[in-house]
């Protein structure tokens, strides 16, 4: 898909994919729609890339994997189903950002888990180092060189028994490029669902 409008400035690019970025006036956008479309592609097992040139204009491009077979609905009550009592769990999460941190420490409360929340990486292992959790989730970008990757790495040393789930609004090649991200992590795609989000706590913490 492709515009003829202003382009994107260059500095923006890096930044368009990420939940509740937008460049409006406050009220005028939520910041939501690009994150849904790479969401939507990014489970789909696609990818998403983005050209512009200011003054020219802005292609977006969605690559989708083919499949020639056939879909089989399994109904509901046959799923597999793994059980997690959260009353019994502690998750500290780790985001820079606390109008999307927030959400997600409240739809965890629902579910009874003890929720965190710190801002910043070191924040993170210095909590650690006082008090047990049974995970971690933690956002990639953190505002700082700390990243969420640098956490993992770090807590795979000290605390190598405590899985730690890490999460970014941003392609899994761009994170590769800007963060040093090893795409065999699992990671959740943001914006983010309960449903995605339940599911992959559960396997992380029945894995362990």
């Amino acid at each position: 898909m492709e515009d003829t409008g202003s382009g994107i400035d260059p500095v923006l690019i890096a930044n368009v994919m990420e939940p509740f970025f937008t460049t409006k006036d406050k009220g005028q956008g939520n910041g939501l729609g690009l994150s849904m479309v790479y969401g939507f592609v990014e489970q789909s097992g696609g990818t998403v890339t983005i050209d512009s040139t200011l003054g020219v204009g802005t292609r977006v491009t969605l690559i989708l994997p083919v499949s020639y077979s056939p879909v089989e609905k399994v109904p509901d009550d046959e799923l597999p189903v793994q059980y997690v009592d959260w009353s019994q769990r502690h998750i500290l999460l780790v985001d820079d950002d606390t109008d999307v941190a927030l959400p997600i420490k409240t739809l965890l409360e629902h579910e009874g888990a003890q929720i965190t929340l710190v801002n910043a990486a070191k924040d993170a292992l210095s909590y650690l180092a006082l008090h047990p959790v049974d995970l971690v989730l933690s956002d990639i970008n953190l505002g700082g060189s700390e990243t969420g990757i640098w956490l993992k790495s770090a807590l795979s040393q000290n605390q190598p028994e405590l899985p730690v789930l890490l999460m970014s609004g941003l392609p899994r090649t761009q994170l590769a490029e800007q963060f040093g991200y090893p795409q065999s992590w699992p990671l959740i795609t943001k914006p983010i669902t309960r449903k995605t989000l339940i599911s992959a706590l559960t396997h992380q913490i029945s894995a362990c």
